[in-house]
């Protein structure tokens, strides 16, 4: 069970990674710096990542969320 549930959060991270989902990432973005990097590279990260930072980066999409959402 613990492992599908890592799978869903790599899932939602890949997705992330890939791109903003607004569009454009706001400065204090976790992911700014890696979007940069060659899709390649950017995978290879994610699959190395522990998983308490991608926690924190999935936890930071939440909020960042909420909070451009209510922005409208």
């Amino acid at each position: 069970m613990e492992e599908l549930h890592r799978k869903y959060k790599k899932v939602w991270a890949r997705g992330l990674i890939v791109a903003c989902p607004f569009g454009k990432e706001l400065p204090d973005c976790p992911l700014r710096e890696v979007r940069k990097l060659p899709l390649k590279e950017r995978f290879k990260i994610l699959e190395a990542m522990p998983e308490e930072e991608l926690d924190r980066i999935l936890e930071h999409h939440e909020k960042c969320s909420a909070r451009r959402e209510q922005e409208g």
